[in-house]
């Protein structure tokens, strides 16, 4: 008898079978070998599939994993070892700290001498409206401050020295810094979040500037920084914070935004490095914040940490000089009795000169 008669068997040529028999076994045999076939196609479709699903968790994987690298990235200025400060119990009492010497360390009665100078950007300003010296004069003023000599030759552009920042001073430093940080022409202003979230004139920076002059947002050519500065300035303005808000200086919503942005954009364009700007910055922002910046040092001042010695991009970081960073170094004050006579967290801070 010859073989049963299956599709491998036929002519390719024409539907001929030579030698073959088609009874109802072979029927049978034919029929489960296609049975056979068909499982072992689907077997090996399944393992497709589940190479196909292994792969596509990995590539989820794989993007979770840069979603998060990325989310990191973005929110780098938020993070800082100031937060596990706040979780570590003091290891000393109010009767061990040095008030009088912290206040001298963040608030010393000379104030301090920033190593930055004007050069023309004050000319500047004041040729181009964007300052109006009768405008600035009464702004002063209205700060219980008066103009100094200092202040004047400033104005009058004979001043070349380095800038000082006091009790006398804070009030016309913050304005013109104020002015310079929004008219100066840089990246942070003009495609940075203040521009591109909501309407940039609608902020206290920009929709409260008029008592010092006209506004020209972004648009003066004052400091020119290389692509490196501008960076530098970006990278350090993501991580310098106020206790009046929670915003970085690369969001520089309220005068003292604007201020911090100037001062990191003047030091970027004078070559200083990122080390030295947020150590001016610290300086600077201990005369407008003093009671949080010394709450900061009392903080320290518990575990036998010397103020002067921590990093300075750590006291103006997110956790400790924001406003929920201040929050959180008044409550550790108040938990553990640090300062006897504060009854409450001292919190955050106004915008106010």
């Amino acid at each position: 008898m010859g073989d049963c008669c299956g599709g491998e068997r036929k002519d390719k040529d024409t539907e001929h079978t030579e030698n073959c028999v088609d009874t109802p076994a072979c029927k049978e045999e034919n029929d489960t070998a296609v049975k056979n076939e068909q499982k072992a196609y689907t077997n090996s479709a399944q393992k497709q599939s589940r190479k196909t699903l292994v792969m596509l968790v990995a590539i989820v994987a794989v993007v979770s994993v840069s979603a998060l690298i990325l989310f990191s990235m973005f929110t780098s200025g938020r993070t800082n070892n100031g937060s596990a400060l706040l979780q570590t119990p003091p290891l000393y009492g109010s009767n061990s700290i040095d008030f009088q010497a912290l206040v001298q360390t963040v608030y010393p009665a000379s104030g301090f001498v920033l190593p930055i100078k004007w050069g023309n950007s004050v000319k500047i300003l004041l040729e181009s409206g964007a300052l109006n010296m009768t405008a600035l004069v009464s702004a002063i003023e209205a700060s219980k401050q008066n103009v100094t000599p200092y202040e004047t030759e400033i104005m009058n552009g004979v001043f070349n020295g380095y800038i000082n920042v006091n009790s006398s001073d804070s009030a016309f430093l913050l304005y013109v810094l104020w002015s310079l940080g929004v008219n100066n022409n840089n990246y942070i202003i003009n495609d940075g979040p203040i521009s591109k979230f909501g309407n940039p004139d609608q902020y206290a920076s920009t929709g409260g500037y008029l008592p010092l002059g006209r506004l020209q947002l972004g648009a003066l050519y004052i400091l020119n920084l290389t692509a490196s500065q501008e960076q530098e300035a970006i990278d350090v303005s993501e991580k310098t914070f106020r206790p009046c808000c929670n915003n970085p200086a690369m969001f520089p919503d309220c005068n003292h935004g604007a201020a911090e942005l100037a001062l990191i954009e003047m030091m970027s364009a004078q070559g200083y490095n990122e080390s030295t700007i947020f150590q001016v910055l610290r300086n600077f922002l201990s005369m407008y914040y003093p009671q949080n910046m010394f709450d900061e040092a009392v903080v320290f001042a518990s575990q036998g940490i010397n103020f002067s010695s921590v990093p300075a991009n750590t006291t103006v970081s997110y956790s400790l000089f924001s406003a929920a960073g201040a929050q959180n170094v008044g409550n550790y004050i108040q938990k553990y009795g640090l300062i006897p006579s504060r009854s409450a967290s001292s919190g955050g801070s106004s915008c106010s000169a």
